[in-house]
């Protein structure tokens, strides 16, 4: 991966308020990202899941507490 070429935030937010064939959360909030090529957007969940990797492997601290409130308001599946 080019370090110049790293995806930044646009500051555009999208909602969705439906339920897509593969996906069960309603009212995700979706990012939009850009790079030197693209233009994408990443969801609110799966950058919890990331969040949450980066605790795994001890890039954060543990947030026990707060995860558990987290998992239950998104339906996470912590053991991913």
């Amino acid at each position: 991966m080019e370090k110049e070429n790293i995806a930044v935030p646009t500051g555009n937010v999208f909602k969705n308020d439906t339920i897509e064939e593969y996906e069960v959360l309603r009212d995700q909030c979706y990012f939009e990202m850009k790079d030197k090529y693209h233009t994408f957007q990443i969801g609110l969940r799966d950058l919890l899941m990331c969040l949450k990797y980066a605790e795994d492997i001890g890039e954060l601290p543990p947030h026990d507490a707060w995860w558990l409130k987290i998992a239950d308001r998104y339906d996470l599946d912590l053991s991913e």
